[in-house]
């Protein structure tokens, strides 16, 4: 579990520095991607391709890689076309970067997912305002049917589309103590909401270019998902997460390899 300073707070969030240490439990940290690819058959370019509106098109290909403790990294070439591939490694104190790369064919929905979590203990000694920003950079094929709106789940995609999903959020590090494998750090990952045990707080966000191009932009999490600002308090253990999704439809793009770093 990394130390959280007061100078380490002072260059990421603009607080007044100072000098404080304090020896910390070890590290909880992992990471999992998960790549798949969805049949669009019978679907009209229209309409969209997913699975909770379209059960005919599931997923016909996929791979998992990472767990607990580790990074993680992998590719898939479906049959029905397109490629991806994703990967999660830790950077500046050790928090989660993610790039990924997804492209469709003429007939399939081709998405990679990524996950990635690292423990810190504030060693403060006074409770502090805390925030974190996911800093994503990408270019797509657009995405001219939903521009890109705060929303809960994926918007309606159509053939052609590629966007990206990010969510950044801080749990309670006792939340994921019983997960080792990359399935089971998706399926948390993915499914943890404000309202669930550990949860702390969570903000989420679709980007999306109305044509192909460049995009991107920041998204901080500062407030708790009790509606008040998130503080710290003295010898606070603490968990910030980062998730992508970048999901391409029948043609559609999107290169984030660029990056997405909290």
């Amino acid at each position: 579990m990394k130390t959280i300073t007061k100078y380490a707070l002072a260059t990421l969030f603009g607080g007044v520095a100072s000098s404080v240490s304090a020896t910390v439990p070890p590290d909880v940290w992992g990471s999992a991607v998960f790549l798949t690819s969805r049949n669009c058959n019978g679907v009209a370019a229209a309409d969209n391709c997913l699975g909770a509106t379209n059960p005919n098109n599931r997923i016909v290909q996929s791979v998992r890689d990472g767990g607990a403790g580790v990074g993680a990294s992998a590719a898939l070439s479906p049959a029905a076309g397109g490629n991806e591939k994703a990967s999660v490694t830790y950077g500046d104190l050790d928090l989660p970067v993610i790039k990924a790369y997804a492209q469709a064919g003429a007939d399939n929905r081709n998405n990679t997912n990524s996950y990635g979590y690292q423990s810190f203990v504030y060693t403060g000694a006074a409770a502090t305002a805390f925030a974190l920003t996911a800093t994503l950079d990408f270019t797509s094929s657009g995405a001219p049917v939903a521009a890109a709106t705060p929303q809960g789940d994926p918007a309606p995609e159509i053939a052609g589309e590629g966007s990206v999903f990010v969510s950044v959020g801080l749990l309670d590090p006792a939340s994921v103590g019983g997960l080792v494998t990359a399935t089971d750090i998706i399926n948390f990952g993915f499914g943890s909401q404000c309202g669930d045990a550990g949860v702390i707080g969570r903000a989420q966000f679709r980007f999306a270019s109305a044509t192909a191009g460049a995009g991107g932009g920041m998204l901080t999490l500062s407030t708790g998902c009790d509606g008040n600002p998130i503080m710290l308090t003295p010898g606070q253990q603490v968990l910030a997460f980062l998730l992508q999704q970048t999901p391409t439809n029948r043609g559609g793009f999107v290169d984030a390899t660029h990056t997405l770093t909290l």
